[in-house]
């Protein structure tokens, strides 16, 4: 099955978790796998960091994080 997005599809969970180990030991940072919105198959990618929080300006012009 050929993705869209060019990344090589993994057809089980298992063989999955697998790559995921293999690539984290491989690259030395965290991999973590997800199903893709195109093809439905699973694929491996880094994890989503965590959103910062929005800037907002205040009456008295100090900035207060929200």
């Amino acid at each position: 099955m050929d993705c869209p997005t060019g990344k090589s599809a993994i057809t089980s969970y298992k063989l999955a978790e697998k790559a995921r180990k293999r690539s984290n030991k491989k690259h030395g940072k965290p991999m973590s796998t997800y199903r893709c919105e195109f093809c439905g198959a699973l694929h491996l990618g880094e994890p989503n960091r965590p959103k910062r929080p929005i800037k907002t300006i205040r009456n008295n012009h100090q900035l207060r994080f929200t």
